[in-house]
């Protein structure tokens, strides 16, 4: 990696920015998981600590040292890139690795109160593990300050995975297979219209029941049992995208590929 570029990622780093990171087994499943206080050397080693529990999907890719992309996006410039390399070890963190993870938790915790986050410093850091990356390579750099001009496609290029959405009955489909339907299916479209438009991760319960084409129900909306139900099929998928509490009501759109977004208003064959 040219040392320019490890410079600018590592500016990245050392923000309060979001950081995860995406492995996958051996048949191409993927697995993804937050990570906390990176660093990266001159020559574009990476160093960064992993929510990875003993006996996880995550901890077992890991240990077969394949391939690796950890994602850094900041919550208030939409600054972002990502860093592809393999893994070189997996240890337990030293003392002063601790430390970082702590900083660039209290760094994060205060960018996202930035955007209305009041809960991101109480995520739950859970079984640390120190990964070393060689190889690496820095991909979808956006380094420029501010929020992606509303209207551009983030990562909707070559290699971009199709989403598209049928209004007829809330159904989202990827790449032509199906993922789900009805009142979860609106709410996935609208998060990830909005990110395809600005680039933003950051939603609220609030602004989902006030977003009139979800269509939730007056009353008793069962909001929350339609997203505990939406992120739990997108886990079992291992779909490119993930939804991850990071607060009291607050939810974050993790994409770990390109995606273009579209609608579809013919019902679905």
């Amino acid at each position: 990696m040219d040392a320019g570029v490890a410079e600018q990622v590592g500016e990245l780093f050392r923000g309060g920015a979001a950081v995860v990171a995406a492995t996958a087994n051996a048949e191409g499943r993927p697995s993804i998981t937050r990570g906390w206080g990176p660093t990266i050397s001159g020559d574009g080693y990476v160093v960064v600590c992993l929510t990875a529990c003993t006996g996880s999907a995550m901890r077992s890719n890991l240990a077969a040292k394949g391939r690796i992309a950890v994602t850094a996006a900041h919550p208030v410039t939409y600054n972002s890139a990502q860093v592809k390399g393999t893994v070189d070890v997996v240890r337990d963190p030293t003392d002063d690795e601790f430390d970082r993870v702590e900083a660039h938790r209290a760094r994060f915790a205060g960018a996202a109160a930035e955007v209305g986050l009041a809960d991101a410093g109480c995520i739950m850091l859970g079984d640390l593990v120190t990964v070393g990356l060689l190889d690496t390579t820095a991909d979808d750099l956006n380094l420029s300050p501010g929020p992606r001009r509303a209207g551009t496609k983030p990562g909707a290029g070559s290699g971009a995975r199709s989403v598209s959405f049928h209004d007829s009955d809330g159904t989202v489909l990827i790449d032509g297979d199906y993922i789900i339907r009805g009142v979860a299916g609106r709410i996935l479209f609208a998060m990830l219209t909005e990110y395809q438009r600005s680039g933003r991760v950051w939603f609220s319960n609030r602004e989902l029941r006030l977003n009139r084409d979800i269509g939730l129900p007056a009353g008793n909306d069962n909001l929350d049992a339609r997203l505990v139900t939406l992120r739990r099929r997108l886990a079992e998928r291992g779909d490119p995208f993930q939804l991850q509490p990071v607060g009291r009501g607050q939810l974050e759109l993790i994409v770990t590929s390109a995606v273009h977004v579209h609608r579809n208003d013919l019902p679905p064959g």
